[in-house]
C-alpha cells in the first residue's frame, strides 16, 4: 500500500470554499479502483493556515491511475477539480510513500 501527500497553497479567503470544495474531491476519489481512505488536514500557523491531504492507495498503480485521470491538463475534464480550482495558487502534485509499518491504537 501506498500513501499519498498533497500540500495545497490556497488564495487568502478562500479557505472556506476550499473545504466545501474538498467534499467533491472525496465523493471522486472514493469511487476509484484501489482508493483506501483519505484525509483533509489543517494546520493553523503564524504565517497562516496550511492544508494537506492523505490519502492511502492499494498500490502505486492504482494512485498513478487517478494521477493520470487527473492530471493538470485534464483539469477542465476533472468536475471535482473545478470545486477547488478557483481557491488554489497552483494546482499541486502528489507525492506517494510506499507505506512499511501501520500502528493502530488498542
Amino acid at each position: 500500500m501506498i500513501r499519498a501527500v498533497i500540500h495545497f497553497e490556497l488564495k487568502p479567503g478562500c479557505e472556506q470554499a476550499f473545504v466545501a470544495g474538498f467534499a467533491d474531491v472525496f465523493r471522486a476519489v472514493e469511487k476509484q479502483k484501489g482508493y483506501v481512505t483519505g484525509e483533509l488536514c489543517r494546520r493553523d500557523t503564524p504565517e497562516g493556515t496550511r492544508y494537506m491531504v492523505t490519502t492511502v492507495w492499494k498500490t502505486p498503480g492504482d494512485y498513478g491511475a487517478w494521477q493520470a485521470l487527473h492530471a493538470p491538463e485534464n483539469v477542465d475534464k476533472a468536475t471535482w477539480m473545478r470545486s477547488i480550482l478557483d481557491t488554489l495558487k497552483s494546482i499541486p502534485v502528489g507525492v506517494p510513500y510506499r507505506i512499511l509499518e501501520t500502528s493502530h491504537s488498542r
